[in-house]
């Protein structure tokens, strides 16, 4: 939590010490599979998002939703979030299309777990047809 402190605040360089502090607590007392150690991985890349740094960002990211697909059910929330994650940073990566692919995936999740008319799936509907836009504007 204090990470996410931190990191509201913009101090993304104590935020990244304090996630990568819990991670290696959690990796020491927690089996390697465990959904709180996939937290810590989506919490790290998030910092590095923020700080630009989408290499960082993917690969931390990835780790954490090939921990949740293993634990967690395949229409879990926690997952549609994750592929919403990465879709963001894609995006900032101006890879639209792998972003879209994967808020695509988040939509289908979110669709069959939350509901058509669920604000997160509402709002993954809105930003798919803005990407959906940025594919027609670069196949001009």
């Amino acid at each position: 939590n204090i990470g996410r402190v931190y990191s509201y605040q913009g101090n993304y360089t104590s935020a990244l010490e304090y996630f990568q502090k819990a991670l290696t607590i959690r990796k020491k007392v927690l089996p390697e599979n465990h959904p709180d150690i996939a937290t810590s991985y989506n919490n790290i890349g998030l910092v590095y998002a923020s700080q630009g740094n989408y290499t960082a960002a993917l690969k931390n990211l990835q780790k954490s939703l090939a921990i949740q697909k293993k634990v967690l059910p395949e229409s879990h929330p926690e997952i549609a979030q994750s592929y919403s994650n990465i879709a963001i940073v894609l995006y900032r990566k101006n890879d639209y299309k792998n972003a879209y692919d994967y808020l695509k995936k988040a939509c289908e999740i979110t669709k069959k777990s939350l509901g058509e008319k669920h604000p997160t799936t509402q709002q993954y509907l809105k930003v798919l047809k803005i990407l959906e836009q940025k594919l027609k504007e670069n196949k001009k």
